[in-house]
């Protein structure tokens, strides 16, 4: 395999979690057990393990909030890495929304009570949406931010090992100027680009199919380079465009996330809040 691609892949592969992966199903199997038996009253948010539960709940995820005080603090990196605190940041938005589910018995309740559980959803669904968005634009293997520079070094050398190739099948080389054009042109409208996104894959395994017909053509093969690098390389070249066009796409969707995050977190607690004093003094 050649360095380039070596590379390209390690940068957008990122760190596969299962140990996140099956606390999760774990996480959704007690869920839906929890669930199933919301008739039988085994649980009351009122008094015992229920009420109890609660309090858990909460307390996890105000543990949450450590993760951004030890990301902007810049003298606390003795308390370990930051991938570690988000990884625990991450664990603990599941346990503790899953603990506050037990605790209502999933059930909606009160007015207060249901603002509260509505906005806890919100947070969890945010968290999670920007789970995968972190992933897309981070090197897991390195904990890096990737860099769009970056993945275009790549694509230039997957172009230029296409280039000798190239010149002996003009009509591949029209199809695949044609497939870059089309999906690294900034369209008008996010619509637009939502749809070319979506389809992004669509369009590579077109243009992969069509090529793959013309360089497989006996004529072509006789004067070409072996096939089975040739294949190998516009594999990897279409892939590379791919990457290019979505990384775009997802770096900006991670831009617009954060601003979006804070603000449902500060409504969460402040539901919370609420929810809490209601419980106790009315």
């Amino acid at each position: 395999m050649r360095a380039g691609a070596a590379r390209a892949r390690l940068l957008v592969a990122p760190e596969g979690a299962p140990g996140f992966r099956a606390f999760l199903l774990i996480c959704l199997g007690a869920l839906a057990v929890g669930w199933g038996l919301r008739g039988e009253l085994y649980l009351s948010p009122e008094r015992g393990v229920g009420y109890a539960l609660g309090y858990l709940g909460l307390g996890l995820m105000l543990v949450q909030l450590l993760y951004s005080v030890r990301k902007r603090a810049r003298s606390a990196g003795r308390a370990g890495r930051l991938r570690l605190w988000l990884d625990v940041h991450m664990w603990l938005g599941i346990l503790g929304p899953a603990a506050i589910l037990f605790h209502a018995n999933f059930s909606v309740g009160a007015v207060n009570s249901a603002v509260a559980l509505a906005a806890m959803l919100l947070v969890v669904a945010s968290g999670l949406a920007g789970r995968f968005l972190y992933r897309q634009v981070h090197a897991g293997l390195f904990d890096r931010r990737l860099e769009l520079r970056w993945l275009e070094q790549d694509l230039r050398k997957e172009r230029g090992a296409l280039a000798g190739l190239l010149q002996h099948a003009p009509e591949v080389s029209e199809r695949l100027r044609a497939f870059e054009a089309g999906l690294l042109a900034r369209p008008p409208g996010a619509l637009r680009s939502a749809w070319r996104f979506l389809c992004a894959g669509l369009r590579a395994a077109r243009a992969r199919r069509g090529c793959r017909e013309s360089l497989l053509r006996p004529a072509f093969g006789a004067v070409a380079l072996d096939g089975d690098d040739a294949l190998e390389a516009l594999d990897h070249y279409l892939d590379a465009v791919v990457r290019v066009a979505r990384f775009t796409v997802f770096e900006r969707l991670f831009a617009l996330w954060h601003p979006l995050h804070v603000p449902l977190c500060a409504l969460l607690f402040g539901a919370a809040t609420l929810h809490v004093i209601a419980v106790h003094w009315y």
